[in-house]
């Protein structure tokens, strides 16, 4: 999987989503592999230098990897609620409220920018993965209108992502790969079209 298919979505929840992708024809699921998806991990910020080598732990990684894969579905589960009533279900809130509850966080002073802020860790790597992912969930549906969430246009693509674009006519969800395939074959259709 490319890498720069990690990041396309826009918000860490969607990124998630994209785990699971069309790679020549077939779908191609990143967490399958652990060490994909400890890239994909890594490339999304998600990773804490003290939780590096816990990541290569059995037992850690286990944990990580199945509460990646519940998260992805209700994540899923949450761009269709999004679609159908631009807003959560009261049964996906619920199931991310119980998710929640064993969450352990705590506050650091960080500086981002010459700007210091408070940024949460979890005090574990699936307690870092959870909340931060749940965060990013939350964040989203309160700051970005759900029409601005979107599915590739491109019909072999299933990628989505947040339209950010100003006219907010995005289609793609890359113009460099499946922008540029789906003109291509526009232009050639419309080519043989005129020949013909």
């Amino acid at each position: 999987m490319d890498e720069s298919s990690f990041t396309v979505g826009g918000a860490l929840w969607i990124n998630l989503c994209n785990t699971i992708a069309n790679h020549n024809k077939k779908r191609a699921d990143l967490l399958d592999n652990p060490e994909a998806a400890k890239r994909w991990l890594e490339v999304n910020e998600l990773v804490l230098a003290q939780d590096r080598s816990k990541l290569d732990e059995s037992d850690t990684w286990e944990q990580v990897s199945s509460r990646l894969h519940e998260l992805r579905i209700l994540s899923r589960t949450a761009i269709s609620d999004l679609k159908k009533r631009e807003s959560l279900s009261k049964t996906l809130l619920s199931s991310l409220d119980k998710i929640l509850r064993d969450v352990m966080v705590h506050p650091n002073l960080v500086n981002k920018k010459e700007k210091w802020e408070i940024d949460f860790a979890g005090t574990n790597p699936i307690d870092h993965v959870t909340y931060h992912i749940i965060q990013s969930l939350l964040e989203t549906v309160q700051t970005i209108s759900p029409d601005r969430i979107r599915e590739c246009e491109h019909e072999n693509c299933i990628l989505s992502f947040i339209d950010t674009s100003k006219s907010g006519r995005r289609r793609w969800c890359r113009m460099s790969t499946c922008g540029n395939r789906t003109k291509a074959a526009e232009f050639y259709a419309r080519k043989k079209q005129n020949k013909g």
